[in-house]
C-alpha cells in the first residue's frame, strides 16, 4: 500500500509540473519568466511521471502495472485540472498539501477497485 501511494503521490507531482512548465498557467514568477526554469520543470515532470510507472510495474507486473499506471495518469491529470479550475491560487501556490490529499484520495480508490 505504501508503495501504491508513493507511485501516486509521484505522479500527482509530474502532472503538476507539467502544468506549472506552461508560461501562461504557472503561478511560479522565476518559471515565467525563464524558458530555461521552464523546461527544466517540464523534465522534472516526465522523471516523476517515468518514476511512478516504475513502481506501478514493481507492484503488479510490466502488463499490469502500465494499465494501472494509465488509469491513475488520466484520474490525477482530471484531478489536477479541476482542482486548477476550481480554486486557481490553491494549484497554483500550494502544491504539495494539495498532492497528498489527492494521493490520499486515489489510493483509497485504488485499493478498493482491487
Amino acid at each position: 500500500m505504501l508503495t501504491v501511494m508513493l507511485a501516486s503521490l509521484l505522479l500527482y507531482l509530474g502532472v503538476f509540473a507539467f502544468y506549472h512548465a506552461g508560461k501562461n498557467r504557472t503561478g511560479w514568477p522565476k518559471v515565467k519568466a525563464s524558458p530555461l526554469l521552464q523546461k527544466l520543470t517540464r523534465l522534472l515532470g516526465w522523471g516523476l511521471v517515468s518514476l511512478s510507472l516504475v513502481f506501478f510495474s514493481s507492484i503488479n507486473g510490466a502488463e499490469r502495472g502500465v494499465a494501472y499506471w494509465l488509469a491513475m495518469f488520466v484520474a490525477t491529470g482530471l484531478l489536477s485540472l479541476m482542482l486548477a479550475a476550481w480554486r486557481p491560487e490553491l494549484h497554483r501556490r500550494t502544491g504539495l498539501p494539495v498532492a497528498a490529499f489527492a494521493s490520499l484520495i486515489l489510493t483509497v480508490s485504488f485499493m478498493e477497485g482491487l
